[in-house]
């Protein structure tokens, strides 16, 4: 449900400080940056089974089998 701007109006908010604001920030970025590489790893990983599937269904690499 919606609430009234009066209502919303009185309650108090705590804010972080500038600098706790920052943080939250530089936290953020870092798991960003990490979520980035982490989809890039994952990209690289599905380019290399493709690739290797490939080559085992041409015959170019043999599965050695032990019996």
């Amino acid at each position: 449900p919606r609430s009234d701007w009066e209502h919303v109006s009185t309650v108090n908010f705590r804010l972080p400080t500038t600098r706790e604001q920052e943080c939250i920030v530089a936290v953020l970025k870092a798991c960003d940056r990490e979520s980035g590489y982490l989809r890039t790893y994952q990209s690289q990983l599905a380019q290399q089974k493709k690739g290797l599937m490939q080559r085992l269904l041409t015959a170019d690499v043999r599965v050695k089998v032990d019996e």
